[in-house]
């Protein structure tokens, strides 16, 4: 009988190029900014900008629609190939590679001031009183844990990590229907007393870079607008575009100029909308409820005439609108 000799694998250090990507990406990122740079490209004064992720009273459906994106894609602003665009170091509890305290490190050394780049928070779910939570010895969304003086181990509330980071946040950007307005948690009646990111800095908030909470709502909400809006935030960041416009909800305008009414809508080949009609009159004439249930959620809704290019995430048709024409 032969038997057969295997050769033992190659060391981790070798396999991923002598780069520990278990360990904190911020970390290994400012030890990068401290090595002299050989591109020629201009890339302007800022060349990283890290994204910190928080999520709390959220279904996730906002994390969903973003990397689903296609114009940029997540992975476009990852990987720096928009121009003029810094690159993002996106920090997300589920897209990280790192875990446990290595990933929850990220966000210590950016309370700290300990970047060496600025950063973005973006935000996800609405953000309940967790007072109400702390009352009982609980909490409604944390992430990760601190040792108090006593030695017990205390699990750090998501709402607490906005209220660390805002104040150095290059900009905070609430994603989705419950950061934006509070949606379903901030019902009347609910024993979570959930508001939206904006309730919660409050309306004078400013950005270290002078910009208020930036909102795209959205349930979920379109993934492109949600990727242009960043894109567009960074070369403003980046000294190499205007600011923004934003609506007086604090939505960027050029994405939230258009009604509801202002598309005719085709759920099927066979199927369309009248004309002269409201929406939601449509949505109940045709028994969606989804659409009616948008059309609640947002008076005004952007569905944009990209959706018709199969960018889109409305509910009715399978998570992707299958045309959209102007009425």
């Amino acid at each position: 009988m032969s038997t057969i000799t295997l050769d033992a694998p190659p060391p981790i250090e070798t396999q991923v190029g002598g780069v520990d990507h278990f360990s904190s990406t911020a970390e290994r990122e400012r030890q990068v900014a401290l090595q002299p740079d050989e591109r020629t490209l201009p890339l302007g004064p800022i060349k990283v900008v890290h994204a910190f992720w928080l999520a709390g009273m959220s279904c996730d459906g906002c994390s969903i629609a973003a990397v689903g994106a296609t114009s940029p894609s997540v992975e476009d602003l990852i990987a720096g190939t928009i121009p003029g665009v810094p690159r993002v170091v996106l920090h997300h509890c589920v897209l990280s590679v790192e875990s446990g305290e290595e990933f929850i490190r990220n966000y210590k050394m950016a309370e700290k001031d300990e970047l060496g780049a600025p950063y973005v928070v973006i935000y996800e779910g609405s953000i309940a009183d967790e007072r109400i939570a702390a009352a009982t010895g609980g909490y409604f969304s944390a992430m990760g844990a601190e040792k108090k003086a006593d030695g017990a181990i205390r699990p750090i509330p998501s709402s607490e990590w906005l209220k660390r980071l805002a104040p150095g946040a290059a900009a905070v950007i609430a994603i989705g229907t419950c950061a934006t307005w509070g949606g379903v948690p901030a019902a009347v009646g609910n024993p979570t007393g959930s508001m939206s990111v904006m309730d919660f800095l409050g309306k004078d908030y400013r950005s270290s870079y002078g910009l208020p909470v930036i909102n795209v709502p959205g349930c979920s909400p379109v993934g492109d607008n949600f990727t242009e809006t960043i894109a567009c935030t960074l070369l403003f960041l980046q000294g190499h575009g205007p600011l923004p416009e934003f609506d007086e909800l604090g939505r960027p305008q050029w994405l939230f100029n258009e009604t509801c009414r202002d598309f005719r809508i085709v759920f099927r080949p066979s199927i369309r909308s009248p004309r002269g009609q409201t929406f939601r009159a449509r949505a109940q004439k045709f028994s969606v409820p989804s659409c009616a249930r948008c059309v609640a959620f947002h008076k005004v809704i952007s569905i944009r005439k990209r959706v018709g290019f199969g960018k889109g995430t409305c509910r009715a048709d399978g998570g992707m609108s299958r045309s959209l024409a102007p009425s």
